[in-house]
Order: C-alpha cells, then structure tokens, then sequence
C-alpha cells in the first residue's frame, strides 16, 4: 500500500504542471517558480548545518528512514538522497532565472545558486558532483551557444581517451582534491574501473557493492535484451541504483521503450506542447535527469518537481508572447 502510495504521489508534479500549463497566468508561473526557490535554499542552509554536525547524514537518509537517527535527521531538514539530485536537476533552472531577472532578484538567485552548488558539494554524493559539473558545463553551453561545437568536440575526446588512461589519471586527480574521503574515495573507484581494473578487483576504504550490483544488472540485460527477466516472476537481477538499467534488465528493451513513449507523451502534453520551441534549460534538465536515472534510482516526487511541474514554468515563461495563458 505504501508503494501504491508513494507512487501517486511521485505523479502529483504531472498534475501541478497540466495546472500551470493550461490554467495559470504569467504572474502566477513566476510567483511560484520563485517560491520553490525559496524553499530549496532553506532546506539547503538546513541541510549545510546539519551536516556539520552529522557530515553523513544525507547519505544516511539513502537507506532506512524509519531508524531513530534517520527521524532525528529528518526533523534537523536535512535534505536526503532525493532533495541532493533534485538540485542537480535543478540547476539549469538556476542558470535560466539568473539570465532572466534582475537587478536585486538576479543577485538573490546567484546566491542561491551557489547555496545550491555548496550544498551539493557536502554532502557525500560523488555522483551529484559530477552531474553538477555537467550542469554547469550545460549553462556555459547555453549562455554562449557558439562554444557548443567545441564542447561535443572535448566531449567526444574525453570519450575516447576514456580508455587510454588519461581520464583515470584525471580522476584520481580530483580524488586527491576533493575534501571528503568518502567522494574521495569514490573517485579513486572509477579511476581504477576506467583504468581496466576489474571490479572483483578494486579495493578501496569503501565498498563497491554498487558497481557489482551495477555490473549484476548489465549481465541480467545481456542474457535477455528484449524480454528481461521480470515480465512474470521476480528474478533479483536489478541493481536497486539504477532505474535505466534495471528497467533493461527487468524488462528489456521492450520495457524500457514503453517507458520512455510514456514519458515522451506526458513531456510533449505538458512540458513542450506540439508548436513550441524546446527551452534549451528545459533540455539540460531532461539531460541531467537522464543521466541520474542512469547511476541512480530517479522516481522521486522532488525530482518529478523538477523535470515536470518547474521545467513546464520557464517553458510557459519563455513562450509566453506566443502562447495564451488562462488566468
């Protein structure tokens, strides 16, 4: 019951969207998209704090919240697994209001921005870090759109000499910058990995069940690409840290198919309506939360806030000399 639940909730973000999309004037859009900037930097600075006391603690909230330390987290508002990634996905949302308010409201954004940036950085979540330098890389690429062919270009290096070494030597690089020995040490993972370590093989201070498990899913994928292995009965085959490829190796490339039509129809009824021009923050949300939905599970009802309900406010705004609000 709790999971039928919680996934009603996740969709409620659809809902506030279709609102804003087709019954809300232009004051209210900006109103609320302000508003939700407001509460994310309060739950940042409390998030801040209480990892200065508990420097773990979001980390923590990944798993059983029900403990009586995770309550106490909990009534501190520190923000957990879910509020983190929010605001990586978030973040171009951030790069969008900075470009478009003004005077006192511009220098409100870009400090919260940075409360943002900071709250990300502390909070022991490797990953997050790397898709914030996406994210920023994005916002360059946006403000500046003529750097964008040069970024494909160092992208597609990066790429290639991702085998090579070069890469791996980097990483292990900002393990040794980066001040958290847990981030740290997840940096000196993926360097090993990308170096040509094999996972059984990678010892560090902290374990690697997630690339095993990852590793579990992408062999479950192989042995059935189209069908999976959970269509009928329940095979343990997915990571639980990744919702792209547990869904290719629970349901294939059939299931992971229907879901993204799914997601492309609900996008283009609400988010980018037939006619309209794709905000390119709006596509640097999406590509951020493809990229999280890849090394971690995604279907929260924070980050639906993200992708659905704040994306679907700087579309409406962007548009809105082209577009008839109802308010």
């Amino acid at each position: 019951m709790d999971r039928v639940r919680d996934g009603m909730k996740a969709f409620v973000p659809i809902l506030i969207a279709f609102f804003i999309r087709y019954k809300s004037d232009k004051g209210f859009v900006k109103s609320l998209l302000q508003f939700l900037v407001v509460l994310l930097v309060i739950t940042s600075i409390t998030t801040i704090l209480g990892l200065r006391q508990f420097p773990m603690a979001s980390r923590e909230l990944a798993g059983n919240n029900e403990t009586a330390q995770a309550k106490l987290y909990i009534l501190m508002n520190i923000g957990g697994f879910d509020f983190i990634y929010s605001l990586v996905v978030f973040l171009p949302i951030m790069f969008w209001l900075i470009r478009n308010t003004q005077k006192i409201n511009k220098w409100l954004n870009i400090a919260a921005l940075i409360i943002f940036l900071y709250c990300i950085y502390v909070s022991n979540y490797a990953t997050a870090l790397l898709l914030s330098l996406i994210a920023l890389a994005l916002g360059l690429i946006e403000r500046n759109t003529k750097s964008r062919p040069f970024f494909i270009v160092g992208l597609t290096v990066i790429l290639i000499l991702a085998g090579t070494g070069v890469v791996s030597h980097a990483l292990m690089d900002i393990s040794n910058i980066v001040e958290s020995e847990y981030v740290a040490d997840r940096f000196v993972q993926l360097s090993m990995l990308l170096g040509g370590t094999e996972i059984q093989n990678i010892h560090t201070d902290s374990n690697t069940e997630r690339l095993e498990l990852f590793q579990k899913a992408i062999n479950g994928f192989l042995n059935s690409p189209i069908w999976g292995h959970n269509w009928s009965d329940f095979s343990p085959v997915i990571s639980g840290h990744s919702v792209i490829f547990d869904l290719l190796a629970g349901a294939g490339i059939l299931g992971l198919g229907m879901c993204i039509y799914i997601f492309y129809k609900i996008f283009r009824a609400v988010v980018v309506v037939e006619g309209e021009r794709i905000n390119p923050y709006t596509r640097a949300v999406w590509i951020l939360f493809l990229l999280t939905s890849v090394a971690n599970p995604s279907g929260f009802s924070l980050v639906y806030l993200m992708i659905f309900t704040a994306a679907t406010c700087i579309q409406c705004l962007e548009n809105s000399v082209n577009r008839q609000y109802g308010g």
